[in-house]
């Protein structure tokens, strides 16, 4: 998350790190051509027992469209979903963070801010901005959100300021959005304290709120809560490793650390797939090539990940000559969760940004003759 414009120069030096692999379940082509098939098979690693054997499936890939493209605001950070009051909104993450009733139509024209989530007083650690990386609905209808905040303080170098994760919530459906003890409301903090933690996402569960997040130059992590804590601060544990009864061994976030998960990179974006019965991930990019590629990767526990693809992954449409950032996987109707045919939207490195996506529908196939 930067703040717009004066961190345009942040996003081109950087890019080698965050740059997005975008092309959709390790398999489908983007491209000119309207549909296009790819057959992809599931990693060994991630064979479902039961069956005995991996699937297999064909995923159809729609054209790009462009959903939003402003010229007086900045798109920074994955797009999202959230429902409340029967109503579904899109999240635009920036450092003033703003929500769209246009949740999955093609062409986003409604913008609203969301007040409380804006930039803070100097020194605090949130000062430059507050971008909305999701939220989590209690059964009494409270919205609890977690932010990434960023702060010019001893920054981590000319391109690069620190960063941590924070707390608020809402009780009008985020329209309004309030920071509790505000500025002792962190959640997540980076290495040391004082690093880099941030570019988050949210799934949510039954049995536990899962938010992944970066950590700059070290990897993609995730931290887990239970939904009857809601988020708060203070609740928050960070992944070290699974243990052989099965549950995660898990440290303090606010005391940082914990393990880099295998198989997902920085910048990665993850769901809960209803027709996969899996984790689903849209990976994140560090490998710098010039033709850019999305990856789709699968997990069983949501902290050993592998690509759903044995195949290269296909390359993105290169609408535009600059990157493309922050992917993310919407459900087809804006669900938080994914089903056999979804959304995915990634943000090209405009003046300003750029909202695309496409649509990717998954089918199960007979399996190939051995």
């Amino acid at each position: 998350m930067r703040a717009g414009r004066l961190n345009l120069m942040r996003h081109t030096i950087t890019f080698f790190i965050t740059a997005l692999n975008v092309a959709l379940l390790a398999g489908g082509i983007i491209g000119t051509i309207r549909l296009r098939e790819y057959i992809a098979r599931d990693d060994d690693a991630l064979v479902d027992q039961r069956q005995g054997k991996a699937g297999q499936f064909t995923y159809r890939i729609g054209e790009e469209e462009i959903v939003y493209q402003p010229e007086d605001f900045w798109v920074d950070g994955p797009y999202f979903t959230y429902e409340w009051g029967g109503q579904v909104f899109g999240v635009l993450p920036s450092d003033k963070t703003s929500r769209t009733r246009d949740y999955i139509s093609p062409k986003i024209r409604h913008r609203e801010a969301m007040q409380g989530l804006g930039l803070e007083a100097k020194g605090d650690w949130d000062e430059i901005g507050s971008w909305l990386n999701g939220i989590y609905r209690d059964p009494r209808g409270r919205l609890h959100g977690y932010y990434h905040g960023e702060t010019r303080e001893r920054p981590i170098s000319p391109a690069r300021n620190r960063a941590a994760m924070g707390y608020a919530y809402s009780d009008d459906g985020g329209a309004t959005w309030t920071k509790p003890g505000h500025p002792q409301n962190r959640i997540i903090v980076g290495r040391n304290g004082h690093d880099y933690a941030g570019d988050a996402c949210l799934v949510a569960r039954e049995d536990r709120l899962s938010l992944y997040f970066g950590q700059w130059q070290d990897g993609e992590y995730v931290a887990l809560s239970k939904p009857e804590d809601k988020g708060l601060p203070g609740t928050w544990r960070t992944f070290v490793r699974s243990t052989e009864r099965g549950g995660p061994e898990t440290v303090t976030s606010l005391q940082a650390n914990g393990s880099v998960l295998v198989g997902l990179r920085y910048g990665a974006f993850v769901t809960w797939n209803t027709h996969l019965k899996r984790w689903l991930a849209v990976d994140g990019n560090s490998n710098g090539e010039k033709q850019r590629t999305l990856v789709l990767k699968v997990s069983d526990d949501g902290f050993r990940w592998s690509r759903l693809s044995k195949s290269p992954p296909p390359p993105l449409p290169q609408t535009y000559p600059k990157l493309a950032l922050y992917p993310s996987l919407v459900g087809i109707e804006g669900g938080m969760e994914t089903d056999r045919e979804f959304w995915c939207y990634y943000v090209y490195l405009t003046s300003p940004n750029t909202l695309a996506r496409v649509k990717v529908s998954l089918r199960e196939s007979a399996p190939a003759p051995r």
